[in-house]
């Protein structure tokens, strides 16, 4: 009876299990890949295919239209699509009251690693979601991979996805867009607009937060600036929305920067939007396309199990900052395939985010053990064992050899793994900066990930402190006038300016150092040592530590040399600061001789008074016989120019 009843609970409890995962399951799973997307659904394959053929087809008519917009993206966008809006619920947005917003119907969610729209095929009463939902976030994924950020303003990101989610392609040729928006211009009409300093202040934080009525007002009115602005312009919208992304990120106000970059003040701005909301009629945008888009499309497609589903679902959430969810998610999915190694993965990137690296290096470990994902798990171990020399304030505490060849390894199987991964590059010389070590081959890999990113202008930096510390200074000269000529960013440019300080007084170190070895003949010594002192400071350190080093019962003496008496003897009469010796050897291939000075440099030593000034450092044995007349038996000379002080 009782094994039976434990049976009882236990099948209660698996079912119990299987329920929870139920709630986010359907009947099915299938993958659909096309040339561009993969697309990941609880519906059926040929829902999903039409879906897919929609939006490549939106995809091929925008890269005719707009290529540089389009381009091509490393990173892959996957697509969820949820089979009604009670499953794609838990992942909208949350609200500042902690429950979601359910007037969403799709998001975009977007990282270095990843990018994912989702979206459910009906919406809260049941109707079929339009097309324009998912045009919409893919909009969203186009212009942050074009304008290179994370961090567009809410207007003009909402307001360019509004604007082009219309996007259509008439009688083969023609690409239509900016259609006027009925719905919208309704609500201009009836309500007052934001005032434009408002409308460009407003952060995400701030929009989550916006009343769903205050919402729709925004889109609205984001759309019509969008729409003013594109005829404003002469349809040069994105060069003057660069101009005004990078004069934000310089420092500039808002309000001047619009100014500046759309030739027009908030005043003017508005009048003129409130001009174009009153009209009866809009016109669409248009451009004839030289050829006809080719809508041949090919489709792969494979079921997946729950566990990957589940997986897919936790990494949506992670993308969103919702951790604790993702977690207990991911729990799900291993669970149910505990060896998947894209899981392990993500949950050691989730503990990461979590500042448990401890934990998260189990996970990479795990990962890599498991034969997948090896290229990001290489990264993700390398990234985190960097982490733990990383001081609070940003700086790098020195790292111990054997983790730093460690660290290295991974990152450079990542690497070859995928050649465009930049953050990796990026490590590398981080490491090398911090250790001072493997700057050749750092430089080579550095290089050639300019060759992927020739634009990358912090890669650039990273070269020009590596070039400097190799004392390669006119490459990194070069690169210094560039960065300095086309930084926009604030604090960039600062960074910029100050290692062009530190260049240029290098570069004048240098100078003086030459020129020194040039008076003083010194062009063997090596002065790397001490390449942060003063020139005529390093230049004596650097001789002190060149001489010959004094052994067991063997002194120093430094001083003018006199006379060199060769009578019975061979006597060096040396004048010190305070005293003077006379130093003895039986003849002179009895003493080793070394010059330091180009006063000397070449000149043949013989008896007698010296026709030139000769400084000397004298390494002599003390001589305990007094019937000597003999201060001590002289076993090196090495000459020296007049400013050398001896550091003992």
């Amino acid at each position: 009876m009782k094994k039976t009843r434990v049976i009882k609970i236990f099948l209660f409890a698996l079912l119990l299990f299987a329920s929870n995962i139920q709630s986010f399951a359907g009947d099915g799973f299938v993958i659909v890949r096309s040339k561009n997307f993969r697309f990941i659904g609880e519906i059926s394959e040929d829902r999903i295919r039409r879906e897919a053929s929609k939006l490549e087809q939106f995809r091929e008519s925008f890269r005719r239209a707009f290529p540089a917009i389009v381009g091509e993206s490393s990173a892959p966008l996957t697509i969820l699509i949820f089979k009604d809006a009670e499953s794609f619920a838990p992942f909208k947005p949350v609200l500042e009251n902690g429950s979601t917003d359910r007037h969403i119907s799709g998001i975009f969610q977007s990282s270095g690693e990843s990018n994912y729209i989702a979206f459910s095929i009906s919406g809260n009463a049941g109707d079929e979601v339009s097309s324009e939902t998912i045009f919409h976030e893919y909009i969203h994924f186009l212009f942050k991979k074009y304008f290179q950020t994370a961090d567009l303003p809410v207007w003009l990101n909402e307001g360019l996805a509004e604007y082009f989610q219309t996007f259509r392609i008439k009688n083969e040729r023609r690409a239509i867009f900016g259609e006027d928006r009925k719905n919208h211009l309704q609500l201009l009409r009836q309500y007052k607009i934001f005032p434009l300093k408002t409308l460009s202040e407003i952060d995400y934080a701030t929009f989550s937060k916006t009343e769903i009525s205050a919402k729709r007002l925004f889109y609205a009115q984001s759309w019509a600036v969008v729409y003013y602005l594109m005829r404003k312009t002469g349809g040069d919208l994105t060069a003057r929305i660069e101009n005004y992304l990078a004069l934000i990120a310089a420092g500039k106000a808002r309000e001047a920067a619009f100014e500046e970059a759309f030739k027009v003040k908030y005043s003017q701005a508005e009048t003129e939007l409130e001009n174009y909301i009153s009209r009866k009629s809009f016109e669409a945008d248009f451009l004839d396309l030289s050829e006809k888009p080719d809508f041949q499309i090919q489709f792969s497609t494979e079921k997946i199990n729950q566990s990957e589903w589940l997986f897919y679902l936790s990494d949506l959430l992670f993308q969103a900052q919702r951790l604790d969810e993702a977690s207990k998610m991911l729990k799900k999915s291993l669970l149910l395939n505990e060896k998947s190694a894209a899981a392990n993965l993500l949950f050691g990137k989730i503990f990461l985010r979590q500042k448990n690296p401890a934990e998260a290096i189990s996970y990479f470990d795990k990962a890599l053990a498991l034969g997948g994902e090896k290229t990001a798990a290489n990264f993700f171990l390398a990234q985190t064992l960097f982490r733990e020399n990383v001081l609070d304030n940003g700086f790098v505490n020195p790292i111990p050899p054997e983790n730093a060849k460690k660290i290295r390894e991974l990152l450079k199987s990542a690497i070859r793994q995928n050649p465009q991964l930049i953050e990796a590059y990026q490590i590398l010389t981080s490491i090398s900066l911090t250790n001072n070590d493997e700057m050749s081959e750092t430089i080579e890999y550095v290089e050639n990930a300019l060759k992927i990113q020739p634009q990358n202008f912090r890669l650039k930096y990273d070269l020009a402190q590596l070039y400097l510390i190799k004392r390669n200074l006119e490459n990194a000269r070069k690169i210094a006038a560039e960065l300095a000529e086309n930084c926009t960013e604030k604090v960039f440019c600062e960074r910029v300016k100050s290692f062009t300080e530190v260049l240029n007084s290098t570069v004048q170190r240098e100078k003086e150092i030459f020129e020194l070895k040039k008076k003083y003949g010194l062009e063997n010594v090596n002065f790397e040592e001490e390449n942060l002192l003063p020139p005529a400071e390093a230049m004596n350190r650097a001789l002190n530590r060149s001489l010959r080093k004094p052994l067991a019962g063997e002194k120093r003496f430094v001083g003018n040399l006199r006379e060199i008496d060769c009578d019975k003897n061979v006597t060096f009469k040396i004048e010190g600061e305070n005293q003077n010796l006379n130093l003895s050897k039986n003849s002179f291939d009895e003493i080793t001789l070394m010059s330091f000075s180009s006063n000397t440099a070449g000149m043949r030593i013989e008896c007698g008074n010296p026709k030139t000034e000769m400084f000397v450092v004298a390494t002599y044995k003390i001589n305990s016989n007094e019937k000597i007349d003999s201060d001590g038996e002289i076993l090196v000379l090495e000459f020296v120019p007049k400013e050398f002080k001896l550091i003992e």
